[in-house]
């Protein structure tokens, strides 16, 4: 194996201190070096670099324990731009954010059921060369993160299949982004993008395991364990949606009978109500079926029991599986906090645990909004920044 080379420890340290300065800035020189290990020295060095580089800002003096007030420093949010993609077929989000999380630009398209994918793939280019407008510099935005319903190659850089798109298999995404644009591109399934930019918005750090699932189209979940996110050996883990609840249930579009998604997933609950003499004719998401319900449609109040029901089903399965008790359900079309939908799903949930576990699960409202979805794909790109070269162990 290939030594560390004295240019790759620096790139490795200045990732380090980056990330450290980001996760729990203002912070003092002192306490960088007691968070990272790495000697004053040096991080007084990388400092320098990055404050000259316009990734670090100085923003005060802390308060002096005795003799000179330490210098306080932050992480310069307006220094670095991603644009984030969140590919819920049928609608497609995308923004431009600085790193900070504010959003400078942002675009919806929401399509046919049964639009090509070559269609959405070239709107999708030409939805991301809008938004690149927004910034003077071009040469400060950094890459693109795209989240993607389905399955995916994480390591190859393809969207394996998405059955919603027509014709939408294999598709070299990465590939075909990063040579339209000249730019770094990340793929990551969308439901955890969604998670990821829950934690970053509206967890406090104390939050260190906790399971997120996200009901779009389809239902999928993102799952962090000690602070650390499980992808999967290809970026899939968390696909709950295809995980089957009644063997002898409906046949699902994966194949399968008694998905999940079958029972929650936002698509098949719209096909459900349409194909049972539903009368709303609009958009049906999650939050509509609740505000139908509400209003007394019996259609709609019927579906959103069931999928609660089964959604506290899989909830269960996955608590008693994982022993991860922080469950956040998060539905980007409306806030969910306070609707029966989520006393069902508790209360579902609580059937199929034992007590002891009832007493440890504790199930939020996730507050992540549509227009704050494609942050996800940013924040990605941003956990990117500095991270190459990656450190070798040599034994």
């Amino acid at each position: 194996m290939t030594k560390n080379s004295t240019q790759v420890i620096r790139k490795a340290n200045l990732y380090l201190i980056y990330q450290c300065i980001s996760n729990h800035g203002p912070i003092t020189t002192e306490a960088i070096v007691q968070k990272t290990g790495i000697s004053r020295p040096t991080v007084v060095s990388q400092l320098k670099k990055m404050i000259e580089d316009d990734l670090v800002s100085f923003c005060g003096f802390s308060e002096s324990t005795g003799g000179r007030s330490p210098s306080l420093y932050t992480i310069n949010r307006n220094a670095r731009y991603a644009i984030g993609v969140d590919l819920e077929f049928p609608i497609v989000r995308a923004a431009i954010s600085t790193n900070g999380g504010e959003i400078i630009a942002f675009k919806e398209k929401e399509y046919e059921n049964d639009e090509e994918g070559t269609v959405v793939l070239d709107e999708l280019q030409n939805m991301i060369s809008s938004l690149m407008e927004a910034v003077e510099d071009k040469s400060r935005i950094i890459g693109i993160g795209v989240g993607l319903s389905g399955t995916i190659d994480i390591k190859s850089g393809v969207s394996v299949r998405m059955e919603r798109i027509r014709g939408w298999h294999n598709v070299p995404i990465v590939d075909i982004l990063s040579s339209r644009f000249s730019l770094p591109v990340y793929i990551k399934n969308d439901v955890h993008l969604l998670g990821l930019a829950e934690e970053k918005l509206y967890l406090t750090s104390e939050v260190t395991d906790y399971i997120y699932i996200g009901i779009r189209g389809g239902v999928g979940s993102f799952i962090v364990k000690n602070g650390k996110a499980m992808d999967g050996e290809h970026g899939n883990s968390g696909f709950i949606g295809h995980t089957s609840l009644n063997p002898d249930g409906e046949r699902c579009i994966c194949g399968s009978r008694g998905c999940l998604d079958i029972y929650a997933g936002e698509l098949s609950m719209a096909n459900k109500y349409r194909n049972l003499g539903g009368q709303y004719q609009g958009h049906l998401d999650l939050s509509t079926f609740i505000s139908l319900a509400q209003k007394g449609d019996e259609l709609a109040m019927d579906l959103v029991k069931q999928a609660a029901r089964y959604l506290g089903i899989a909830i269960a399965n996955m608590v008693k599986t994982l022993e991860i008790c922080t469950v956040i359900v998060g539905s980007v079309s409306g806030d969910i906090e306070g609707s029966f939908f989520i006393d069902d799903v508790r209360a579902s949930a609580h059937k199929y645990l034992n007590d002891y576990q009832v007493s440890q699960l504790e199930i939020r409202c996730g507050k992540l909004q549509a227009g704050e979805a494609p942050l996800g794909g940013c924040f990605l790109v941003f956990s990117k920044m500095l991270k190459e070269p990656k450190l070798s162990l040599s034994i």
